[in-house]
């Protein structure tokens, strides 16, 4: 595939990133014209191998609600 083929997918897969956002705050400008409320937004969406397991201990936990520190 050549330079300019990917430069064209590229772009046009830009540009459809681009009426999907702006379709989508489309949608959300009609519902605040009906009064609706507004869509909570959804969280940012994370692969499962870019997420850190975390764990919290008694100790950890206190320290970070302010509580004393384990020795």
């Amino acid at each position: 595939m050549s330079d300019n083929q990917l430069e064209q997918i590229i772009g046009k897969a830009r540009r459809l990133k681009e009426l999907r956002r702006a379709k989508e705050r489309v949608r959300q400008l009609e519902r605040e014209l009906r009064g609706e409320p507004p869509r909570p937004e959804e969280p940012t969406w994370v692969p499962e191998f870019l997420r850190t397991q975390v764990t919290i201990n008694v100790s950890t936990r206190s320290l970070l609600a302010g509580g004393p520190r384990a020795t």
